[in-house]
């Protein structure tokens, strides 16, 4: 990272990694480098956390398909029904294309853009019918639309049940943007990381000594705990 770079989401995920780990199983955090890699390639990389975040909530990064992506439109490879994919690597391919579109059908802006992020994940649960429902109907998500949606899905398909109506706070308990309160320690620092994106890295190894531009995410996260 060049020194001369302004803080990025990637600078601020090193603060949280450091001071407020996210509680995600091994077996998920095993998956890191596959989720990055199609992260990278389908526009998202900026979204890893919450991509494990969803994967912890649908498997605990277990089974053949960790991200439950086989009902998924982008599953063209194997029967669309549920456990249809075999394959974990396939799964988190499809899964991070159906994240990313209800992401852009949520309208989200950044990682800590929550308003929209719950919109977009009740939508990854229930399909993208519910982002567009929500929005028409409330503006966005609520826990009361989203219950509303259910019943009224199970009552149209004749199901008992219709998804996870308690979706969102299921994956935010996962999320470290998502359980960020205000608070001191290692929350509070968190904040202060969140409030310094865009900024100059400068003002990081300058403060830290350096008289010329360093690799500064060490300095900048030493600046929040400061």
């Amino acid at each position: 990272m060049a020194g001369g770079r302004s803080v990025k989401t990637r600078e601020i995920h090193r603060v949280v990694r450091a001071m407020d780990k996210a509680v995600v199983g091994m077996e998920v955090t095993a998956y890191e480098p596959v989720i990055r890699r199609y992260a990278d390639e389908y526009g998202i990389p900026e979204y890893v956390e919450l991509i494990k975040a969803v994967m912890m909530q649908e498997s605990s990064g277990q089974g053949l398909d960790p991200m439950q992506s086989s009902e998924s439109g982008f599953n063209t490879q194997y029967p669309r029904e549920r456990g249809g994919i075999t394959n974990p690597e396939y799964s988190i391919a499809c899964g991070v294309q159906e994240l990313r579109a209800c992401l852009e059908s949520a309208g989200v802006e950044s990682p800590i853009d929550m308003e929209h992020i719950k919109l977009a994940l009740q939508g990854y649960n229930f399909g993208a019918g519910y982002i567009s429902w929500a929005k028409s109907n409330y503006g966005g998500y609520s826990v009361l639309n989203a219950a509303e949606f259910s019943e009224r899905m199970t009552e149209q398909m004749g199901w008992d049940s219709y998804g996870d109506r308690q979706y969102v706070p299921h994956v935010l308990r996962y999320y470290v943007f998502g359980r960020i309160q205000t608070g001191t320690g290692s929350q509070a620092m968190v904040q202060i990381a969140l409030s310094q994106e865009g900024n100059s890295g400068e003002t990081y190894w300058s403060w830290y000594g350096f008289d010329s531009e360093v690799e500064w995410c060490a300095c900048f996260v030493s600046w929040c705990a400061e």
